[in-house]
């Protein structure tokens, strides 16, 4: 892989994007959870 500077701020863009998706995926999968805990909870007391 070529170091240069061009290499160096496409790396940093993906590095930023995948910060801001993570951030995004974690904003959405505690909603998620806090839904579908409860859900599993009553599954396993109703099995």
């Amino acid at each position: 892989m070529l170091v240069t500077s061009e290499g160096a701020c496409i790396l940093r863009a993906e590095t930023v994007v995948d910060l801001i998706f993570y951030k995004e995926f974690i904003l959405l999968s505690i909603p998620l959870a806090l839904l579908a805990g409860p859900f599993s909870v009553l599954e396993v007391i109703y099995d």
